[in-house]
């Protein structure tokens, strides 16, 4: 007869098993998550009637403001940390980009827009 081999109880936080849907199958337990950081650059240009640009343009810096982004160079912003919870705001304000031209009839171009998420 063989005896099952129990672990230290300074390894049970370590090694907690959950039981799946088929109570029959065990598996290791989810470790805690770790807090990310979303460090989030965008970069755009607009082209068009310098008032009309510009207005859009100021428009759209005042949003990536609001996101706590901050103006790192020409065109070019970042956030340190952007919460997952703006995510959905940031593809918003994006979206407004890309839509510049149709949003003012041709008046104001896109000239380009980047964006780039790193995990941390």
């Amino acid at each position: 007869m063989s005896k099952r081999q129990t672990l230290p109880l300074s390894r049970k936080e370590e090694c907690l098993e959950q039981r799946t849907s088929d109570s029959s199958t065990l598996r290791p337990a989810t470790p805690p998550a770790r807090k990310s950081k979303y460090r989030t650059i965008v970069r755009f240009a607009l082209n068009g009637e310098s008032g009309v640009a510009s207005k859009e343009q100021s428009a759209i810096q005042d949003r990536l403001r609001k996101l706590g982004f901050y103006l790192i160079g020409t065109g070019t912003w970042n956030c340190d940390n952007l919460s997952p919870a703006n995510f959905p705001v940031l593809a918003e304000v994006l979206g407004d980009v890309i839509g510049v031209s149709e949003r003012t009839e041709g008046s104001v171009a896109l000239d380009h827009v980047w964006s780039y998420v790193d995990v941390s």
